[in-house]
């Protein structure tokens, strides 16, 4: 949840700890503008391609969701598109999709991503799929928090194991400077509503 605050974003710890393009990948789990305008949608996008660091990945590695303040909720969301042409976007939005990224040796990561949904407006159930390794989402899905959407934390429940993982990555937004990282039997939950990025270490099987 950076909110046009990404001049204040430093990924000092993600280099020191040797996160590059070639073992990484940068998730962003929305809010990264105030309100959902022209100037804060291009500014993310400037970003995302001129940081130091960022600039590194390729846009297929820079994964992004759309936050409540990214557009309203009762509107049918106008993606950043209707702002930026799509082939000049330095990332990869994902809305109730599914990316298959290749790393070597041979490993290969599934990450769906879906965007903030008012509880009334989506049933999570059918939407997710039954392996992806990773799933980025606005919406907060730690069970037991007051901000917890109780519908994704079932589905996510629900799921089977990762294809690629030990235990799959929950990501999740939203709730403003309440970082956690906790496990379950199957799940690394994971909360990055924080202008200081998150390292998530994962485990292939």
């Amino acid at each position: 949840d950076t909110h046009t605050k990404h001049g204040e974003v430093s990924f000092a710890d993600a280099v020191a700890r040797g996160c590059t393009p070639a073992n990484s990948v940068v998730l962003h789990a929305g809010d990264f503008c105030k309100w959902p305008d022209t100037s804060g949608i291009v500014a993310f996008n400037n970003w995302m391609g001129a940081d130091q660091f960022l600039a590194t990945f390729p846009k297929e590695q820079k994964l992004v969701v759309l936050g409540n303040h990214d557009h309203h909720p009762l509107c049918f969301w106008k993606a950043p598109w209707r702002y930026v042409a799509k082939d000049q976007l330095n990332f990869t939005l994902l809305e109730n999709e599914e990316l298959t990224l290749h790393f070597m040796p041979e490993r290969e990561l599934r990450v769906f991503g879906t965007s903030y949904h008012l509880p009334t407006l989506r049933s999570w159930e059918g939407i997710l799929p039954h392996h992806c390794d990773v799933l980025v989402t606005h919406a907060p899905c730690r069970a037991g928090d007051r901000l917890c959407n109780t519908d994704l934390c079932a589905a996510v429940g629900k799921l089977g194991h990762p294809k690629n993982l030990e235990k799959r990555v929950c990501l999740s937004g939203h709730a403003h400077e309440r970082h956690f990282e906790e496990e379950d039997d199957n799940t690394i939950w994971v909360g990055a509503a924080t202008r200081v990025p998150v390292v998530v270490s994962l485990r292939f099987k």
